[in-house]
């Protein structure tokens, strides 16, 4: 029924094309921005490094790209269930958490040519508490 054979799923129900980013919203809070925000992060970072080394970069774009692949294939079926979405939690979080470490390298990376060294790691340790702090607090 997902490829429209064997039934018409349209019988069951059909919701909008965003329907699963506000699903994501409600149950991954902060993680739904930092998770799909990840390959521009990871992106950003190779390209930031002096020796861009782009096989660890491209082994993490295979290993991942299934979740994106997964959203976009099941977003645009017009019948949407939130169990549809159960098989790439696992992914939809480790993403996330993947993208909230590159977020502080490139924060520290940026600070550190700014500030001095002691306060670009305080600034990033800071910015990594506080988006778990507010995590937590809209939870």
């Amino acid at each position: 029924q997902v490829l429209g054979v064997g039934g018409d799923s349209t019988l069951y129900g059909t919701e909008p094309w965003w329907f699963y980013l506000a699903n994501l919203s409600l149950n991954f809070n902060l993680a739904v921005p930092l998770a799909l925000s990840w390959p521009l992060l990871q992106m950003l970072h190779s390209f930031s490094k002096s020796k861009p080394s782009f096989a660890d970069e491209l082994e993490n774009f295979v290993a991942l790209s299934p979740l994106f692949f997964w959203l976009v294939f099941f977003s645009a079926q017009p019948h949407k269930e939130e169990r549809f979405l159960f098989a790439v939690y696992p992914l939809f979080a480790v993403t996330a958490g993947l993208a909230l470490d590159l977020s502080l390298l490139l924060l520290a990376r940026l600070a550190s040519l700014l500030l001095p060294l002691r306060l670009s790691r305080l600034l990033a340790a800071t910015a990594g508490l506080g988006v778990l702090g507010v995590s937590v607090g809209l939870s």
